[in-house]
């Protein structure tokens, strides 16, 4: 992956009539400045312009669009080459990321770009900050950093991890709602024990905003029945880890190998659970049961360090594995 120079890269251009949806408009040729025989054009912007946006993972706002013109003025005077250059760096790593189908796989190099822009952050101590890293800093600040693996665990994942909590328990019939002291002891749990774990569950982890975004998105596209079909499986499928749980140390080996090698997920239930309300009720006992003798947040990261490839089997099952940019809306 090529060093991104963040100095100079974050240009931006005046208020664009298509700022806020997912269509680039990386052709266009309208110049927005002209120094020294070279152009900054439209087009140049856009591809500016949808790299940022993935790595904050929000639409800029007005006020802030019109702040890094500032800035792009400042740098595109300077060295106008330059800018350009590192232009093209930007938008052949967002090509290459456009080849990617594996929403796991997005996730990860997602958080490796982070990764790069925040270890280079960390050399600019006591230098005004260039505008990526303020925009960085507001919308993912960085939780947790691994610079070996070019991972980072950011507030944005964290976010994306507690929505899969609820949603899963939505799922088994549950209405899961946090409070804010819960919320924080997750996310002390989660910084605190994130260098002690494996590179596996680490690279899980750091891509939690993408791979809620996308499960969001294919769960709300699908119809009734489907959805009906969807809450049986994942039913199914936490059945037979609870059915199989021994102790938190081995739980996330154990579920994974479990999860890859036991695609259909067969459950025996115990007799008189049948139906989905039976078997809601029944999983809901379980979890009072391994709550009672273990901690909450261990058996909360546990369950959640299991259903990483529990969701990933679900979506490749419903043949939806290669959609994430469709259901982005970008246009590329």
């Amino acid at each position: 992956m090529k060093r991104i120079i963040i100095s100079t890269i974050v240009v931006f251009a005046f208020l664009q009539s298509n700022g806020q949806t997912n269509s680039y408009e990386i052709n266009s040729k309208k110049v927005l400045f002209n120094v020294n025989g070279y152009s900054y054009t439209e087009g140049h912007f856009n591809k500016e312009l949808r790299f940022i946006e993935f790595i904050l993972g929000n639409k800029l706002t007005a006020i802030e669009r019109q702040e890094g013109l500032k800035e792009v003025d400042k740098n595109f005077k300077i060295n106008p080459l330059a800018v350009l250059q590192e232009i093209e760096q930007v938008d052949a790593q967002m090509q290459q990321m456009y080849q990617i189908s594996d929403v796991a796989m997005i996730g990860r190099m997602r958080s490796a770009l982070i990764s790069q822009i925040y270890a280079g952050a960390q050399n600019l101590q006591g230098q005004e900050l260039p505008f990526l890293i303020k925009l960085m800093y507001k919308y993912v600040p960085v939780l947790a950093f691994d610079s070996q693996n070019m991972l980072a665990f950011t507030y944005r994942d964290f976010e994306g991890y507690i929505y899969l909590m609820q949603f899963n328990a939505q799922m088994l019939g549950q209405n899961v709602q946090f409070t804010q002291q819960q919320i924080i002891e997750t996310q002390n749990y989660l910084v605190q024990q994130f260098n002690y774990m494996s590179l596996e569950q680490k690279q899980y982890l750091c891509s939690m905003q993408v791979q809620y975004e996308y499960i969001s998105n294919v769960y709300n596209s699908l119809t009734p029945q489907q959805k009906q079909q969807w809450q049986s499986q994942i039913i199914n499928q936490q059945a037979s880890l609870y059915q199989n749980y021994d102790s938190a140390d081995d739980a996330f080996e154990r579920g994974y190998q479990q999860a890859q090698q036991n695609r259909t997920y067969d459950v025996k239930w115990p007799d008189g659970v049948n139906t989905t309300a039976e078997k809601q009720a029944y999983l809901r006992q379980k979890q009072n049961d391994i709550n009672t003798n273990n901690a909450t947040m261990g058996i909360y990261y546990d369950t959640m360090m299991q259903n990483s490839t529990m969701w990933d089997n679900i979506i490749e099952d419903w043949g939806d594995t290669g959609n994430y940019w469709t259901y982005k809306g970008v246009e590329y």
